[in-house]
């Protein structure tokens, strides 16, 4: 089975972005996705709503710690999932989806250099939207 993308049957019938729930990097970048998706294409939620559906197994264990694009009958995981995500967005966001044409290994190796350091990266992400948000207030 490929491992960027696998037949699953869609358990909605809008496309369906299934994320890590547990990672607080991974919750405000689907809170970023859903604010600026085009309505009622993309459906944004947590991985561990769906771990018990047919397709996410199918996927294997590694699908729990990536994010999962179900789009019409496919799976796409990782850098590809993230990629196909930007054509639902408005605003020049699709653009970024040129970057399909760069090899998968090559694109996914950047993917998992940042997942595998989400953690550290989140709590930076948190500590400069805090400090935004205090210099908001404080203005």
């Amino acid at each position: 089975m490929d491992p960027e993308k696998s037949s699953c049957e869609l358990p909605e019938s809008n496309s369906l972005l299934l994320f890590d729930g547990a990672c607080p990097m991974c919750v405000r970048a689907a809170e970023w996705t859903s604010a600026r998706s085009r309505i009622g294409r993309l459906v944004v939620a947590p991985l561990q709503d769906y771990a018990d559906e047919p397709f996410l197994r199918r996927l294997g264990p590694d699908a729990m710690r990536s994010i999962v694009l179900l789009e019409k009958g496919t799976c796409f995981r990782e850098s590809t999932a993230a990629l196909r995500v930007c054509l639902y967005l408005r605003g020049g966001w699709p653009l970024l989806a040129i970057f399909l044409a760069v090899p998968r290994p090559v694109r996914d190796a950047v993917y998992r250099w940042v997942a595998r350091r989400r953690a550290s990266l989140s709590c930076r992400i948190c500590t400069i939207a805090g400090a935004g948000e205090v210099q908001s207030s404080a203005g």
